[in-house]
C-alpha cells in the first residue's frame, strides 16, 4: 500500500478512536449531573444515588477484566459496536425509570456495555501506531476530559431549557451513541491494510497472541499496579461523580450553575494529560516516575483544597477540584495506556488495559459506596484531604513498582 494512503487511513483511525471513547463518556457522565435533580424530584437520599453509581462502577470493573481479555481475541470493530449500541439502549431505558432497583440494574448493564470500549480501543491503537507512541497516548488521553466537557456542557444546556427533566440527559446520549455505532463500523478496521489475523502488516508490527492471561511476569508488580489503579480510581471518580453535588450542597448553587462551574474539571484535565506527556519526556519515558510525581502534586493540592472547600467561594472550589483532577488524569493516561502499550509486542495490550481499568473501577465503586456513610461525619473538605492521603499511598506503591522492576519502567 502506498505510504501516503496508509497515513491517511491511520489519521482516520486515530480520529475515530478518539470520538468513540469520548462518546462512551457522554453516555456515562450524564448521571453525575442528573443526581442532584433526581434527588430533588424523586426524593432519594445520597446513599440511594450512590448505590446506582456503585452498580455501574463494579459491573464496569468486572466487564473490563472480561472484555479486556476478549478484546485481544475477537474483532474489535464489532465488539466496540456492540458496546456503543448496548450503552445507547441502557441510557434510553434509564430515562424511563423511577424505581431504585430498576435503575441499579439498568445502570449496571450500562457499565458492562461501557466496559467493551477501552481495552479494544487500546489494541486497535497498538496495531495502527507507527513511530513515537507518546503523541497517540496524549491524543487518546484527552478523550476523558473531552467526554466530561461534552457531557456536562450538554447536560447543563438541557436542564436550562427543560428544568427538572432529568430523563432527557439520558435520551440524547442514547441517540448519539446509536448513530456513532454505525459510523464506527463504517470507518474502523481491526488491522491496517495488508495485515490480517494470520499475516504480519508491512508497516505496523502485528500483535502476536500471548499465552498468559496477563503479560507481566512478576505477580508482585501486577498486584502493585492493581493497587495503584484502585487508589487512582477512588480519587478520580470520587471527584468526577460528586463535584456537581458538592457545589450544590456547599454553596447553594442551582444545578445548571454547578454544572457550568464543574466544566473547570475537564478543561484543567486537558492540561494534566499534557503535563504527563511533558514529564514523560523529561523522565526518559518511564511511566512509574511520572505517576509518582503527579500523585505527590495532587496530594499537595488536595491538602490545600481542604481549606478552599471550607471557604465561601464557588469558583475557587471548582478550580481546586479541577486541579486535583488534572493530576489524576495525567496518572490515568500513564496507567491505562502508556503501560499497556509497552506490552503490544506480546499481543495483550487490551488484556492489561482491561485489568488496570478493572482495578480502577473497583476503587471507584468503593468510593461510591463509602461517600454516603463518610458524609455523615465528614465535610467535603475533609473528604478532599482524605483523597490527598490516598494519593500519598499511591505514590508509595508506585515507588515499590519501580524497585521491583528491572529497568524502573515496568
Amino acid at each position: 500500500m502506498h505510504e501516503q494512503t496508509f497515513y491517511r487511513k491511520q489519521k482516520t483511525t486515530y480520529l475515530t478512536l478518539w470520538f468513540a471513547y469520548t462518546l462512551f463518556y457522554f453516555g456515562r457522565l450524564n448521571y453525575a449531573v442528573a443526581m442532584p435533580v433526581m434527588r430533588e424530584s424523586l426524593g432519594w437520599t445520597t446513599e440511594t444515588l450512590g448505590y446506582i453509581s456503585t452498580a455501574f462502577f463494579w459491573v464496569y470493573a468486572v466487564g473490563q477484566l472480561v472484555n479486556g481479555y476478549l478484546g485481544d481475541r475477537v474483532s474489535c470493530r464489532w465488539f466496540v459496536f456492540f458496546g456503543l449500541t448496548g450503552s445507547a439502549a441502557a441510557n434510553l431505558l434509564f430515562g424511563f425509570g423511577a424505581e431504585p432497583v430498576f435503575l441499579v440494574i439498568i445502570w449496571g448493564l450500562n457499565g458492562y456495555f461501557q466496559s467493551t470500549g477501552w481495552g479494544p480501543i487500546v489494541r486497535v491503537a497498538s496495531l495502527w501506531v507507527t513511530g513515537d507512541k507518546s503523541r497517540l497516548i496524549a491524543l487518546l488521553g484527552t478523550t476523558i476530559p473531552a467526554g466530561f466537557f461534552l457531557s456536562w456542557l450538554v447536560s447543563r444546556q438541557l436542564l436550562l431549557e427543560l428544568p427538572g427533566q432529568w430523563p432527557v440527559l439520558f435520551w440524547l446520549p442514547a441517540g448519539v451513541l446509536a448513530v456513532f455505532g454505525i459510523v464506527w463500523v463504517w470507518l474502523i478496521r481491526d488491522f491496517p491494510p495488508g495485515a490480517d489475523s494470520n499475516q504480519q502488516a508491512p508497516v505496523v508490527p502485528r500483535l502476536k497472541g500471548g499465552s498468559r492471561l496477563l503479560p507481566l511476569r512478576s505477580g508482585w508488580i501486577l498486584m502493585l499496579l492493581g493497587l495503584v489503579s484502585v487508589l487512582q480510581g477512588m480519587v478520580k471518580d470520587g471527584i468526577n461523580l460528586w463535584t456537581p453535588t458538592i457545589l450544590v450542597e456547599s454553596y447553594g448553587a442551582a444545578v445548571p450553575e454547578a454544572a457550568a462551574f464543574s466544566l473547570m474539571l475537564p478543561v484543567l484535565s486537558f492540561f494534566g494529560v499534557l503535563l504527563g506527556r511533558r514529564l514523560g519526556q523529561r523522565l526518559g519515558g518511564e511511566e512509574t516516575k511520572v505517576i509518582v510525581v503527579l500523585y505527590l502534586l495532587t496530594a499537595i493540592l488536595a491538602f490545600a483544597g481542604r481549606a478552599v472547600l471550607h471557604a465561601d467561594t464557588l469558583w475557587a472550589a471548582a478550580a481546586i477540584l479541577g486541579l486535583c483532577q488534572a493530576g489524576i488524569y495525567g496518572i490515568n493516561v500513564q496507567l491505562m495506556m502508556g503501560i499497556p502499550m509497552r506490552f503490544a509486542a506480546e499481543g495483550q495490550p487490551s488484556t492489561l488495559a482491561g485489568f488496570l481499568d478493572f482495578a480502577s473501577y473497583v476503587g471507584a465503586g468503593l468510593m461510591g459506596l463509602s461517600i454516603g456513610p463518610l458524609r455523615s461525619f465528614m465535610t467535603w473538605g475533609d473528604l478532599l484531604a482524605l483523597a490527598g492521603v490516598l494519593c500519598v499511598a499511591g505514590a508509595g506503591l508506585t515507588l515499590l513498582v519501580q524497585t521491583r522492576s528491572k529497568d524502573g519502567s515496568v
